[in-house]
């Protein structure tokens, strides 16, 4: 379900959260909600690509997050006319042996 700012919707979620009921069941049974006051966003494809169109000229903060790997922020200059290329790389958690 897609919801525009300032449209009312039947879902709420405040901060980027997974929602547990705390029933046993498969990790991608689980759901999590982004909420932003822009329309910039992006979801990686299967291959781990993702591009956000449109963006206007300036220079912004883009931060990638992962449930597991946590996340990473980089700086990006995007100039008019021409196309910004940034990659992240987000480690696995240290492992708590």
């Amino acid at each position: 379900m897609w919801v525009n700012a300032g449209q009312d919707s039947p879902v709420r979620c405040i901060q980027l959260a997974g929602v547990r009921d705390g029933t046993l069941r498969p990790p991608w049974m689980d759901a999590w909600c982004g909420v932003f006051d822009h329309p910039y966003f992006a979801v990686t494809s299967k291959d781990g690509v993702w591009s956000i169109k449109n963006l206007p000229p300036g220079e912004y903060t883009i931060e990638a997050w992962h449930e597991v790997y946590g996340t990473n922020e980089a700086k990006v200059t995007v100039t008019p006319g021409e196309t910004a290329t940034l990659a992240f790389e987000l480690e696995p958690p240290a492992r708590k042996d």
